[in-house]
């Protein structure tokens, strides 16, 4: 399987800014579940089911779709 996201891995928002870190390996595919693969917010925890969708508290950018999250390397499906 091909790995989405590697424990420890940082989500950034577009501007760069670190939002949370992935708590274990994630692979393509797998449910998400966000309360238990997110850890070390820099920021308010958004709630899931928030609409609008949560962005970076210091700039507005976005770091998630609702199902993509954005990396240094920029956006992962």
């Amino acid at each position: 399987m091909r790995v989405y996201a590697q424990k420890g891995e940082t989500v950034i928002c577009e501007a760069g800014h670190p939002i949370c870190d992935f708590s274990c390996t994630v692979f393509v595919g797998d449910m998400q579940d966000l309360d238990n693969e997110l850890t070390n917010w820099r920021q308010p925890v958004p709630q899931i089911g928030l609409f609008p969708l949560p962005v970076c508290a210091l700039c507005g950018g976005q770091f998630t779709d609702g199902s993509r999250f954005h990396f240094r390397d920029g956006w992962r499906t």
